[in-house]
């Protein structure tokens, strides 16, 4: 698999018009992406409602410190789609489809080296090409209605961790057969309710840990997700000052208690996630992301059910904080991840150690090179890996880079 998509990503790299586009259209070819504008057949399907967008994400990683052992990896993910506007494509108003694939390939830093529970890395993904959605949805009422079905991954619509680890998730790459619905009652008030194919991984099926299988089983249950939303908006008509959401996520499937093995129905984890805007350097003006946000978001998993009671993230972010860099960002956050006393006990009862916490303190630098290209420096630093303190904690050093096409 890891060769024909090489090839692919090269032919994407070097492909169809490149530099051959008119000047007039050099703006537009910007916004295009590296490939630009594919001497103006991409425009003109722009212009028809048919777009395409594709980016390649690589990075090299280095545990410098702790951990199982040092060691440098490497690791790329290509992310394609193709998105179409059936309003100017065919004339039917609110309609709207994409389809995406992934393509992943390289080294795991977590399994190999650092030992940690909740993966340093984003894109520690599994190797191969995964079809991740199959979508179409209708809009009404200038959004304030939409309603989509397909297939996709869960945390495209919902802020997750996956601290219920005993609901399996379809976490980006993997997509599952879903359903959604968005509603937006009144200015500020956003409700989102989804429903999930139970078990998008079942063990042995590999066509659809490709994307490739679409099978429902009554046996796997369902997994239903939903979050109520307020946005708080600038009162003079600037940037949103925040967005509070709190939700849940819940399997219908039998789970087993973590202790004892006795099968339970079903399991439900809570969720809270939080943006606020801090200051802005152009409070008044649309658009303007200079400043400063803070975030959070917290799980909460039911502790009989789970291996995690809880796992979140707090964290700050600046941006344009060096004079002439404003799109540029300096981000700081501390993640956790808690296991549950329940699963500690049953590992101590069966010889196995006591697990506690895990918390990754995490800095990067987010540079803006162009409208194409991001180069992100990152530093973490992982204590307690795996949660269990037989591990020393560990540095980890990052580069990585996303290049839009």
């Amino acid at each position: 698999m890891k060769r024909p998509l090489c090839i692919f990503l090269a032919w994407l790299a070097l492909g169809p018009g490149r530099g051959s586009a008119a000047p007039e259209n050099a703006a537009r070819d910007a916004g295009l992406g590296l490939t630009g504008d594919w001497g103006g057949r991409r425009g003109a399907w722009l212009d028809r409602g048919l777009s395409v967008e594709a980016s390649l994400t690589s990075a090299v990683l280095a545990n410098v410190s702790g951990g199982l052992r040092r060691g440098t990896v490497w690791e790329a993910t290509f992310d394609g789609a193709a998105i179409c506007d059936f309003e100017k494509f065919a004339g039917w108003p609110g309609l709207r489809a994409r389809i995406r694939a992934v393509g992943a390939s390289g080294s795991s830093i977590t399994e190999g080296h650092v030992g940690d529970v909740r993966y340093i890395s984003d894109f520690d993904l599994p190797d191969g090409l995964h079809l991740n959605e199959i979508w179409i949805e209708r809009v009404w009422a200038d959004g304030a209605w939409v309603i989509g079905a397909g297939k996709t991954s869960i945390d495209r619509a919902f802020p997750l961790y996956g601290a219920g680890d005993s609901v399996p998730l379809a976490l980006y790459p993997v997509g599952a057969l879903a359903a959604q619905a968005h509603w937006a009652p009144t200015d500020g008030w956003e409700i989102d309710l989804a429903l999930y194919d139970g078990d998008p991984l079942s063990p042995g099926r590999k066509r659809e840990r490709r994307g490739l299988n679409f099978r429902l089983a009554r046996s796997e249950g369902a997994t239903v997700a939903g979050t109520v939303t307020r946005r708080i908006d600038s009162p003079g008509g600037g940037e949103a000052k925040g967005e509070w959401k709190v939700g849940f996520y819940r399997t219908t499937r039998q789970v087993a208690h973590v202790a004892t093995g006795a099968a339970l129905t079903g399991s439900t984890t809570l969720l809270a996630d939080v943006t606020q805007v801090v200051s802005r350097e152009n409070p008044a003006a649309k658009g303007d992301t200079q400043g400063i946000d803070v975030y959070a978001t917290v799980e909460l998993a039911q502790p009989r059910r789970n291996a995690y009671a809880a796992a979140g993230i707090i964290g700050a972010a600046c941006t344009g904080v060096l004079p002439g860099r404003d799109a540029d960002i300096l981000d700081v956050s501390v993640y956790r991840s808690r296991f549950s006393r329940a699963y500690s006990d049953a590992a101590v009862a069966a010889g196995g150690p006591a697990y506690g916490r895990e918390d990754v303190v995490r800095v990067f630098y987010q540079m803006e090179l162009g409208e194409v290209w991001t180069l992100q420096p990152q530093v973490d630093r992982v204590l307690r890996p795996g949660a269990t303190g037989a591990v020393r904690p560990a540095t980890v050093l990052s580069l990585r880079t996303t290049v839009r096409f």
